[in-house]
Formats: structure tokens, sequence, C-alpha cells
């Protein structure tokens, strides 16, 4: 589950909808509701500004959800959310209800919210920017100093075992070579006592 891709989806889907009542349902329900012309367009500016922050949180919060890496982002994203209610909700309240003026102090609140959203966003661009330290350079050369050092010994371990490996066969190659000669020799050795049976044969002792 992708809770920011939730946020925005849904941030998205009301802004549509109240939209939609905005510029349908609302300026007939204000006139009905006895405000003059005046009050009525004071109301639906108030209404379609709150619609419009509304839809860019939910944009900016779908584009953190989908590309946004690291902590800044995603208290970036928490702003735009908590901004959005507060913010826009309070200026639907303020465009539909009566009697609320007071909200107007709270309303602020939102918009501070959605500006230290977007500042989120600046740090999050400087941080990607900020070249690391000597320190952290010194500590990923030692480090790859460590694993070349590593690389190397596995390395000359492997040469060590290859050249025993080698000699082992050389031993065995001679072995065989030493077992061939003993053969060659013992067949050899045969050969020449058949070959000095059939030149001498030996004589019977005669009968009596």
């Amino acid at each position: 589950m992708k809770p920011l891709m939730i946020a925005a989806g849904l941030l998205g889907a009301t802004g549509v909808a109240l939209g939609a009542f905005g510029a349908h349902g609302l300026p007939g329900w204000l006139a009905e509701a006895g405000y003059n012309s005046e009050e009525v367009a004071r109301r639906l500016d108030t209404f379609t500004t709150a619609t419009r922050y509304h839809l860019h949180a939910a944009l900016a919060v779908l584009a953190v959800a989908l590309l946004g890496r690291g902590k800044a982002t995603d208290w970036a994203a928490k702003l735009w959310c908590a901004g959005a209610v507060i913010f826009c909700g309070l200026c639907y309240a303020l465009a539909i209800v009566d009697g609320m003026r007071w909200l107007g102090a709270i309303v602020p609140v939102g918009g501070v919210a959605l500006i230290a959203g977007w500042a989120m966003i600046v740090a999050a661009g400087c941080r990607c920017c900020e070249k690391p330290s000597g320190d952290s350079r010194a500590e990923r050369l030692e480090q790859e100093q460590v694993r070349l050092e590593e690389l190397l010994s596995h390395q000359q371990k492997l040469l060590a075992d290859l050249n025993e490996a080698l000699t082992d066969t050389r031993s065995g190659v001679d072995e065989t070579a030493r077992q061939q000669l003993a053969i060659e020799q013992t067949v050899k050795r045969l050969v020449d006592l058949q070959q000095a049976a059939e030149d001498h044969p030996d004589e019977r002792p005669p009968h009596y």
C-alpha cells in the first residue's frame, strides 16, 4: 500500500468533485439562499481559490508518490496534505456556511503548511546538490582500499590454489609416465624371454 498515492487520489477526486459543484451547483444555491450578487461573487471566488489550491496539492502529492525519494519529499507531501485540508477546507466552509468568520484566522495556518511543503522540496534539492565532505570522501577511500586489499588477498589465495593444483597434476603425470615405462620394460623382457625360448628350445630327456 502506498499512503501518499492514496492521499493524492483522494485529494484529486474530492477536488474535482468540489470544483464541479462550485461551477454548477454553488451559484444557484447561494442565489436561492438570498445572497446578493456581490456576496455570491465573493463566496464563489473563495470557493474557486480553495478548489485551485486543492487540485495543486493533489498533483504535487502525486508527483512525490511517484518520484519522491527521501524524508524531505515525504514531509513535503504530508505538509501539502495538511495544508489542503486546513486551507482549502476552511475556505470551503467560509464560502458555504454563515456565521463562521472566525475561521478566517485559522486559514493562514493551512497556507503556511502549503508553503512549508514547497520549502521542503527546496531543501531536498539542496541536499541532492551537496558535495560529500572531506571526511565522507576519506571514509569511502578507506573502504575502497580495504575492499581492494580483500580482493587482492582472495586473488593471491586463488593463485596459490592453482599452483598447488598444477603441482599435483605434474606429480600425477610423472607417476603415470613411470608406471608406463615400467610396463613397457616388463613387456620388453617378456618378449625377449619368449624370443629366447623360440631360438633355443629345451631338449627333451630320452625315454627309457
